[in-house]
């Protein structure tokens, strides 16, 4: 029986891959959690009395606030931003690199190098977009600098380009598993069939002071 939350040591941090951090959650978390309730019901946390329901509230609050630091990182998002009213830039027609300037969400085994990211060893799920303007016919490749391998290929799109008429606009998308068996730098090409000067590979919102986002990339760690 605990005496207070205080006497309860706090597990390490679990797995990385979400399917066992579930099951070391199951091992190191619910039995914490439903000894902290028995205490709780033990000591008449729940008769209604204020304080003890406020004491009890607190304790939660500490709980969860401990297994959120306990939880190991396992998402990074890097994007390619510029300020308010600024294109991404002219695209050419054939393999155009993409590139990222700040980080989102950081997480160790991510990094950012020479506007690409870099990865250490492990298994990843890695979804990629970027914007096209009139390109006709587009499509993002996913390839290691290091290793010289391609990954993926990603979806056929199409950003119809029309003389004098506003050229359509869209995003391509890219998304894999991959096991990276050494570190790496994860290079970005978007195949453009069409150029267009100024703003063929994104176009600018400009709204207020809010910066424009271009190509982002957002990368789980499985294992």
């Amino acid at each position: 029986m605990f005496t207070s939350p205080g006497e309860v040591p706090l597990p390490s941090a679990g797995p990385s891959s979400p399917p066992r951090r579930l099951l070391w959650i199951a091992d190191e978390w619910l039995p914490l959690i439903s000894g902290l309730v028995e205490y709780m019901l033990w000591r008449g946390y729940w008769d209604g009395d204020d304080d003890d329901v406020s004491q009890g509230r607190t304790w939660a609050l500490e709980l969860i606030d401990m297994i959120e630091e306990s939880m190991p990182d396992n998402v990074g998002i890097c994007a390619y931003q510029s300020a308010v009213g600024t294109n991404r830039g002219a695209s050419v027609a054939g393999y155009n690199a993409r590139y990222f300037n700040v980080v989102l969400t950081s997480a160790p085994w991510m990094g950012l190098s020479g506007s690409q990211v870099t990865l250490l060893p492990g298994t990843y799920r890695i979804s990629i977009q970027a914007p096209a303007r009139g390109a006709n016919q587009h499509r993002l490749r996913l390839r290691d600098s290091i290793n010289t391998t391609t990954y993926q290929y990603g979806v056929n799109e199409d950003a119809a380009a029309v003389s004098g008429v506003v050229n359509v606009n869209n995003c391509a998308t890219l998304d894999c598993v991959r096991v990276i068996t050494s570190a790496a730098t994860l290079i970005v090409e978007h195949y453009i069939t069409t150029a267009l000067a100024s703003n063929g590979l994104g176009r600018n919102l400009n709204v207020g002071t809010e910066v424009e986002t271009y190509e982002t990339i957002t990368i789980n760690r499985l294992a």
